[in-house]
């Protein structure tokens, strides 16, 4: 295109500016307010979004219109496409955790409740709190509550589970030296266990030490009430039990 044919294409733009002529334009930049870091800042964007970009010239500090590239087009793409694939994959890690702890919750028979909403307490909120029907869930069923307040009770055989009632006796330890002692033990409160005395083998007491090792809760309740024994209940339970046990326990001595 020579000189001649760009003054007669563009004749409209080259004479004196008139009211018609002043609105028409190709292309404007205007100022845009957004919120940065908690403060108002302007932006400049252009009116030819898609094939143009907005740049500050660092000479000026005047923005100014920028092409956009055909490579920097592709590489915006690229950068889409990526942000995508990020952000199902948080979305799917979300739901599948929301899915998760929703089964848990319902197995136990729990429901979240929005407008009775109780804040989770901390650590340190917890360390002298007991165990209390305050803190279980309202909808979770009685029978749960009350094996909850009656531990620890492990599966110490196969089939058979064996309630040592602490929370009637403190010195319940005690039935673990007649049973390594004696090769039985006997119920706290009658009518509550399978048998009122029971007597094992020697094969069935190394069955019984494997199941109480395994045991969290029994293990965090015996580490606990160790300490209620007097001096000569801990000498009997130190000399009786097994090392392997007293071990895994935790207990010090």
């Amino acid at each position: 295109m020579n000189f001649l044919e760009y003054t007669q294409n563009n004749a409209q733009y080259l004479e004196e500016p008139t009211e018609e002529n002043l609105q028409v334009l190709d292309e404007a930049l205007k100022k845009k307010f957004v919120i940065r870091n908690g403060k108002r800042v302007v932006k400049w964007v252009t009116t030819r979004k898609g094939k143009y970009r907005v740049q500050i010239d660092r000479k000026s500090g005047q923005p100014k219109e920028v092409f956009i590239t055909n490579k920097e087009r592709i590489n915006r793409k690229k950068g889409q496409k990526k942000a995508a694939i990020k952000r199902k994959a948080k979305q799917k890690s979300i739901s599948r955790l929301r899915k998760k702890a929703f089964k848990v919750r319902h197995a136990q028979g729990m429901e979240y409740n929005t407008k009775n909403f109780k804040k989770k307490l901390s650590k340190e909120d917890l360390k002298d709190i007991k165990l209390s029907h305050s803190l279980l869930h309202p909808n979770m069923m009685r029978e749960q509550v009350e094996l909850l307040c009656e531990s620890p009770w492990p599966e110490i055989l196969p089939g058979f589970v064996w309630d040592f009632f602490a929370e009637y006796d403190p010195c319940w330890l005690m039935q673990l030296v007649t049973l390594y002692k004696f090769h039985e033990m006997e119920s706290v409160v009658k009518g509550r266990n399978e048998v009122e005395t029971l007597k094992v083998s020697p094969g069935e007491l190394d069955i019984i030490t494997k199941n109480l090792m395994a045991d969290i809760v029994f293990k965090g309740f015996a580490r606990t009430d160790f300490k209620n024994l007097t001096d000569v209940e801990k000498e009997q339970f130190l000399a009786v039990v097994p090392q392997e046990l007293i071990k895994a326990i935790g207990i010090e001595h």
